[in-house]
């Protein structure tokens, strides 16, 4: 997966764009979500984040009319 980066909510500026992947999971609580995060050396696959912050979504699948996200073990 693309080293995406992210987008701050505060000021709306691109940080870790090549250096750092962060993606949206399907699962919400209130105003956060969990997100796959992975820099170069390590993979933190569950955080909570603001879903205020512009995160990258990877819609791979549908199967019987839902939607999958393919979160791969690295």
């Amino acid at each position: 997966m693309p080293a995406a980066g992210n987008r701050n909510n505060g000021n709306g500026e691109l940080y870790n764009v090549g250096s750092g992947g962060n993606y949206w999971s399907g699962s919400l609580s209130s105003t956060y979500s969990l997100n796959l995060n992975f820099n170069g050396s390590n993979v933190y696959p569950a955080n909570l984040n603001n879903r205020a912050n512009g995160l990258s979504v990877r819609c791979i699948s549908a199967l019987n009319g839902k939607l999958f996200l393919f979160v791969p073990v690295l």
